[in-house]
């Protein structure tokens, strides 16, 4: 089921244009939006919120904005279940759920869409990357566009709008896992117009036509929006000091030129009598009326668009502390003196001057600057009266201009934008015990990324028949060898060998371990197929190190020492990263291919590996000795999967399943026999075939699990 959800798409400020321009022209301007009192106007967090009801008006966004927008539109959450393995008891069921939905940005057309961000964190990235996956569709609001498809298959094309008009952004199964399997607040960097905004286009367009300010004040965008045209600029003409003059129609702002008035010109009475008085009355308005200080919250683009807040304060004068929210993305450094500037121009403007002048000045009108004779300063008209021949005109001081302050926006705690990044995979088999459901064979799976990277699913299959699914949740250290790592010893510390390793992103990181971090496991890692512990890591280059302080065939594993070579796979361990996918004995010598589904990899191409069964096969007999005095005696310390250290003196019994398999060659010639246990005897009669040696002797442990790999020594 989906919901369409209506909306005010008209004009998104309210009201007829007319009767709201009717507080402006005339003989004066609407001084409740252009002077004091400040207006309540739209709030900031009205751009954080994001809405779904019904009649929510659509802002007019300008420049660039951080929006949350309204949804419009949305399907129920959809399920999907899957079953997967590596659980501790067995295979289980998981369940993912997504979304479609269309959210309605703004009621001005848009350019484009840039980073998005869902419960604050990034979406989608800078460079148009997604972190979860979803198909992204943005509709700029142009007068022809389309219905979009997913909407009007499911609503029908004869019931779905086309939101003509309407900046729209349209996510289509939107996974929902890394947000707690709910729809998460998205926010969105929408491009209205490329470059800066001017504040007079802002008005212009807002007013449609009915406001004409002067041009060259840039804004790095706004979000016209409230309950009426008015509180939508309210503050934005407050805080740029637009002053306006009814010119035909028209609010146009003044030039700026001052008028100079002389004292004759001021020889009229204020009363209409024909007694002399004082020619001018002025008043000043109580400070307990001003305000102390005054805050401007804006949005700072340089901090993701978080509200920023620039305090300017006359040193403690005043009573109250006002505040003016201005949808507006603005630098630190320009807001400051913004605030600056509009308190000096209340505490400056509490100067009221009324006077009668001669009908020569009866072309005087709200918007223009007057300078009276005898008196300092300049004043801004507010109102003029005509009676007969005279012209009361009202005035307030107006400030020749403030100074500025250094403004800091500090720094805002962002997330990282690394751009997801194709997923690459690192199949291999460990000595057992196995780490998942404990019966069977496993395969491991590790993932990473050159790049961000988001837990991923992976498919495993055999031909066509599916071996299982797993979610890697954690990046691995993963790499290639870049030097062939030389043959040394697994008895002790290897303090000659090294290898160099080239990781797949520079951001991972290894790390130098003592003997005592070795001694508790620290710095495994696979290289090949031998298991070593480094002791030092050295950084080469961006993403290369060299390791060396080895300690070598780890976990039984000594039987790979001699095989290694440029190119072999690198995994640096961690149980946390890597999962254990659980398979059947019957696949074993097949070509396994892991399949990753990641958000960018549709075009990866799968990971195989032929698994051997190395997770359930006995671990190979360690110090094999022989004694050729009487025929031969073999001898060798069994050791059990999980029991990793030995010494000379002391190992751990065999399993009682276990038996041992020996073989002795010489040239062409074979012998072989089966023990329970160490020691195995052959008869001078059994080894006559093998002449003067010399002789190898390898013994290798057999359970169900197999063969182990033999251990070998020449004799």
């Amino acid at each position: 089921m989906a919901t369409l959800i209506l909306t005010s798409v008209g004009t998104a400020l309210g009201g007829p244009l007319g009767g709201v321009l009717g507080g402006f022209v005339g003989q004066a301007i609407d001084q409740s939006l252009f002077g004091p009192p400040l207006r309540q106007g739209p709030r900031l967090g009205d751009l954080s919120v994001q809405t779904s009801s019904y009649g929510t008006a659509i802002p007019k966004i300008f420049g660039t904005m951080r929006i949350a927008g309204t949804v419009v539109w949305a399907t129920d959450l959809k399920e999907e279940q899957s079953v997967q393995g590596a659980g501790k008891n067995g295979d289980y069921v998981a369940y993912t759920y997504s979304v479609s939905l269309a959210v309605a940005l703004s009621s001005r057309p848009a350019t484009s869409v840039g980073r998005i961000w869902a419960d604050g964190k990034l979406l989608r990235g800078a460079a148009g990357d997604f972190k979860v996956g979803t198909v992204f569709r943005f509709y700029p609001g142009s007068e022809d566009q389309p219905v979009d498809p997913l909407i009007g298959s499911i609503e029908t094309l004869a019931r779905t709008p086309a939101y003509r008009g309407l900046a729209l952004a349209v996510f289509e199964d939107l996974q929902l896992a890394d947000y707690g399997n709910r729809i998460p607040v998205i926010t969105f960097e929408l491009v209205a117009d490329a470059a800066p905004v001017e504040v007079a286009t802002v008005l212009g367009d807002v007013t449609g036509g009915a406001v004409a300010a002067a041009s060259g004040r840039l804004l790095g965008g706004f979000a016209a929006h409230g309950r009426s045209m008015a509180d939508a600029i309210a503050n934005l003409a407050d805080l740029y000091d637009v002053r306006l003059r009814d010119s035909d129609g028209v609010l146009r702002e003044a030039a700026g030129a001052v008028t100079a008035l002389e004292a004759a010109e001021l020889d009229c009475t204020l009363d209409g009598g024909n007694a002399r008085k004082s020619m001018i009355e002025r008043d000043r308005e109580d400070v307990g009326q001003l305000p102390r200080s005054l805050s401007v919250t804006y949005y700072d683009a340089s901090r993701d668009y978080q509200s920023g807040l620039a305090r300017a304060s006359n040193g403690g004068a005043g009573r109250q502390e006002l505040q003016v929210e201005l949808p507006a993305s603005l630098a630190a450094t320009v807001a400051k003196p913004l605030a600056q500037a509009l308190l000096a121009r209340r505490w400056i403007g509490r100067d009221r001057i009324r006077m009668a002048l001669s009908p020569e000045r009866i072309a005087l009108a709200p918007g223009d600057i007057v300078q009276p004779a005898g008196i300092d300063g300049n004043w801004l008209v507010t109102r003029v009266t005509n009676d007969g021949l005279v012209a009361t005109i009202e005035a307030r001081r107006v400030a020749g201009g403030a100074g500025s302050a250094a403004a800091d926006a500090g720094r805002a705690t962002a997330g990282v934008d690394r751009p997801i990044a194709a997923t690459r995979l690192a199949l291999f088999e460990l000595p057992g015990p196995p780490l998942g459901t404990g019966s069977g064979f496993e395969v491991m799976v590790a993932a990473a990324s050159n790049g961000g990277f988001a837990p991923v699913a992976v498919d495993l299959a055999i031909g066509a028949f599916a071996v299982g699914a797993v979610a890697v949740r954690r990046k691995s250290v993963i790499g290639t060898a870049r030097t062939v790592l030389a043959v040394g010893s697994s008895l002790v510390a290897d303090q000659v060998s090294s290898v160099e390793v080239d990781l797949i992103d520079p951001a991972m990181v290894l790390l130098n371990a003592d003997a005592n971090a070795l001694a508790m496991g620290a710095n495994l890692a696979l290289v090949g197929s031998e298991l070593v512990q480094f002791a030092r890591a050295l950084l080469m280059a961006p993403a290369r190190y060299r390791l060396s302080g080895l300690w070598r065939g780890r976990r039984g594993s000594e039987w790979a020492v001699p095989g290694h070579a440029v190119g072999e796979g690198f995994v640096l361990l961690d149980p946390a990263a890597q999962v254990a996918v659980p398979i059947n004995a019957a696949y074993l010598g097949g070509s396994l291919a892991a399949t990753p589904h990641g958000v960018a990899d549709s075009a990866t191409a799968p990971t195989r590996l032929t698994p051997a069964g190395l997770s359930r096969a006995p671990i190979m007999p360690a110090h094999v000795a022989a004694d050729r005095a009487a025929g031969l005696t073999v001898r060798w310390q069994p050791r059990n999967a999980g029991w990793w250290p030995w010494t000379d003196q002391s190992g751990n019994e065999a399993d009682p399943t276990t038996s041992f398999a020996v073989r002795v060659t010489a040239g062409a010639a074979t012998v072989t026999a089966t023990s329970t246990a160490s020691p195995c005897v052959l008869s001078p009669t059994d080894v006559v075939a093998l002449g003067a040696g010399p002789w190898t002797v390898a013994v290798s442990a057999v359970a169900a699990g197999g063969p182990s790999h033999p251990a070998l020594i020449i004799v």
